[in-house]
């Protein structure tokens, strides 16, 4: 079992780096809702994010990080405005200047989910990760289409919970009573 655990909402400060945001108040308490339905035997791993491994492990859990989860590096991001937009486009596959580039991040992240399915086996795993980035290596294994992307994104919850079948490869959503929701959405390739 494979799980993607979109990061729960961040306390987002200017004057703080977006990797040192903590959760928000109510970013931990969905926090401690979604690990609740986690299975209690699964390898934790996160982005070196504080908001990632704060929403898989607790403020004290023992999470493996590591930086291939990290979201798309993004450094002449401007604060504020319409920062919506050029993450569509960018997970749409249009490239944004100065950002990291698709086939890049989809590759980091998809290294590290072979490196730790090879480490751990069948036990189950859960990756603290960033809606981008996990939107890009979606794309890239073919359970979600390049035209669905944005929508995919666009839909993706603080925090949010996606078990991944790569043998065929199709997503599911866990849905707020700890079960695999009923749609699998698998892709063509």
């Amino acid at each position: 079992m494979l799980l993607l655990v979109r990061h729960a909402m961040p306390l987002a400060s200017e004057l703080t780096p977006a990797n040192q945001w903590p959760l928000s108040p109510d970013g931990l308490r969905a926090a401690d809702r979604l690990r609740s339905r986690l299975p209690h035997d699964a390898e934790l791993v996160a982005s070196d994010a504080r908001r990632a491994y704060e929403t898989v492990g607790g403020l004290d859990g023992v999470v493996e990080r590591d930086s291939r989860f990290n979201e798309i590096a993004r450094p002449d991001e401007p604060w504020g405005g319409d920062y919506r937009e050029p993450r569509r486009r960018y997970v749409e596959g249009i490239a944004q200047p100065g950002w990291e580039p698709q086939r890049d991040a989809a590759a980091r992240f998809d290294a590290g989910v072979a490196d730790l399915q090879g480490r751990f086996g069948g036990r189950p795993i859960v990756i603290g990760t960033h809606g981008m980035a996990l939107t890009v290596w979606l794309v890239r294994i073919g359970a979600v289409a390049p035209d669905e992307a944005a929508v995919f994104w666009a839909g993706l919850r603080y925090p949010d919970c996606i078990e991944v079948r790569t043998d065929g490869p199709a997503w599911t959503r866990f849905d707020d009573a700890g079960r695999n929701s009923a749609d699998l959405m698998p892709r063509e390739h």
